[in-house]
């Protein structure tokens, strides 16, 4: 079980970083925002799934804690369709 919840803390952090660089490319092509809103919300779900395990079965008692890092780089999207909305409906 422990090897279960280790790798949902890893797929949270490689689809928030996936997320991350897929915002990056939004400024080449447009639709790569949508992969990275899919990306994020996927990665989303590994982090609370993580998140849950961990605290049921309290695996993980490192300092940093890949469920926060996996939450941080997975709302970069959201930030940035928040970021893009403002600036449009400023102009």
């Amino acid at each position: 079980m422990e090897k279960k919840i280790k790798n949902f803390g890893r797929a949270a952090i490689g689809l928030g970083l996936l997320a991350s660089l897929l915002c990056l490319l939004t400024t080449i092509y447009f639709s790569a925002l949508f992969l990275a809103m899919l990306a994020g919300f996927a990665g989303f779900i590994c982090t609370n799934i993580y998140i849950v395990l961990n605290n049921k079965h309290v695996v993980n008692k490192e300092k940093i804690n890949p469920g926060i890092i996996g939450l941080l780089l997975n709302s970069i999207p959201m930030l940035f369709v928040f970021i893009i909305l403002y600036f449009l409906k400023k102009h």
